[in-house]
């Protein structure tokens, strides 16, 4: 059978053309008759390949097999040519499950070997870039979790800072405020007192100078009582006598004779009346205490 020849011997389905002879040693080791049959030829008559290299030119060599029919693609006899093909086949060329099992070449055996290693080489490729895809799917989304997490968490301390800040100022406006409170309460107090001891000092100036504004204020404490009740009346010694006489010259309808006591815890310028129920404080240390109180803010 040449290489040109478009028929193909076919077992169980299997077909072995010209190229897959020549691929299992078979090349040149039959022929084929004017039915189209194809026989083993002797080995001395071939003069081709060794036959102790190739074991299927030895076997087919010393194999007495009938003619076999060949199926063409004419001629439809598959079943009957794989059949009686089949039955003909020596030992160590075996049928199974529509395959012909039979010994590859080194050649042909290295270049399986290499499809199989490349087969598995592209499957563990594939394996390492699914797995890949995976740890870089989890890296992503344990990424994006943490970056939600690092959010709200760098928020969190940040409204907490915000909060702490805002304490602190809070804290700083009250300490102001109430040392300024203090500092006016102190400037308050200190006016009034700078306002008293002006008024202190006007006040025993003019007294001096004028014996009326005694009377006068004596005067005052004196009518605070009924006419008839008898009253005690602490004055300044050095205001004791101008007083009583000042007293018996204007009390005109006052028949009263109230008793006179000098004492000097009385300041010039004011009295200390005493009746029977009451006491009518006309110093002059108490009015100033009266307006140092009104300005000062501490009403008693």
């Amino acid at each position: 059978m040449s290489s040109s020849d478009p028929r193909r011997v076919a077992v169980r389905g299997a077909v072995l053309g010209p190229d897959a002879l020549a691929a299992f040693g078979l090349a040149g080791t039959g022929s084929t008759g004017a039915a189209g049959a194809w026989q083993p030829r002797d080995l001395a008559d071939a003069g081709a390949a060794p036959v102790a290299t190739h074991a299927a030119l030895e076997a087919f060599a010393s194999f007495d097999a009938e003619p076999v029919a060949v199926a063409t693609p004419w001629s439809g006899d598959v079943d009957a040519a794989d059949d009686a093909f089949a039955d003909a086949l020596p030992d160590f060329l075996t049928v199974e499950d529509d395959e012909v099992a039979v010994g590859l070449s080194p050649e042909l055996t290295l270049v399986r070997e290499r499809a199989v290693r490349d087969e598995l080489a592209r499957d563990y490729e594939a394996q390492l870039a699914a797995m890949a895809a995976r740890h870089e799917a989890e890296l992503q989304e344990a990424y994006a979790a943490g970056h939600a997490a690092g959010q709200a968490d760098g928020a969190a301390q940040a409204e907490q800072m915000l909060a702490d800040a805002m304490s602190v100022l809070e804290a700083a406006r009250a300490q102001l405020l109430a040392h300024e409170d203090r500092w006016l309460a102190h400037l308050q107090e200190n006016v009034a007192v700078l306002a008293v001891g002006v008024a202190r000092h006007v006040i025993g100036r003019e007294i001096a100078g004028d014996d009326t504004l005694v009377r006068a204020r004596v005067a005052a404490a004196v009518a605070e009582f009924p006419l008839h009740e008898p009253l005690t009346l602490r004055v300044h010694p050095d205001d004791l006598s101008l007083l009583k006489m000042a007293f018996e010259l204007e009390r005109g309808g006052d028949l009263r004779e109230p008793r006179w006591i000098a004492d000097d815890r009385v300041a010039r310028g004011g009295c200390l009346v005493e009746g029977r129920e009451r006491i009518v404080d006309g110093r002059v240390d108490t009015a100033l205490e009266r307006v140092y109180r009104q300005l000062s803010g501490q009403h008693a």
